[in-house]
């Protein structure tokens, strides 16, 4: 595949796309979550890259996240910044928020 111009090419796109796209919701869950949490500050998410990035939450904000809201990840914080997407983002900031503001 990678031997074939245009397959390579489609392929480069492809990833181009997907890295944007995890990009844009990085920021949008940084964005969202500074307006929601006040007095605290997640922009250390911007400068992490990748398909994955570290929350800063306990195992045991993890845990109110998946009891109550049905969101994953692992006990150590750390998020699937790729499986974020337009028809999910708002659910998981909301759930984030209401760990800081109850």
């Amino acid at each position: 595949m990678l031997n074939t111009p245009h397959l390579r090419e489609q392929w480069l796109s492809e990833v181009e796309a997907m890295r944007v796209r995890i990009i844009d919701m990085r920021t949008r869950l940084v964005e969202v979550l500074a307006q929601k949490v006040s007095g605290r500050d997640f922009s250390f998410i911007l400068r992490q890259s990748g398909m994955f990035s570290y929350t800063g939450l306990t195992p045991q904000q993890v845990d109110e996240l998946k009891d109550v809201h049905g969101i994953y990840m692992l006990r150590s914080g750390r998020v699937c910044m790729a499986g974020l997407n337009e028809g999910n983002i708002d659910k998981v900031c909301n759930a984030i928020a209401s760990l800081f503001t109850h």
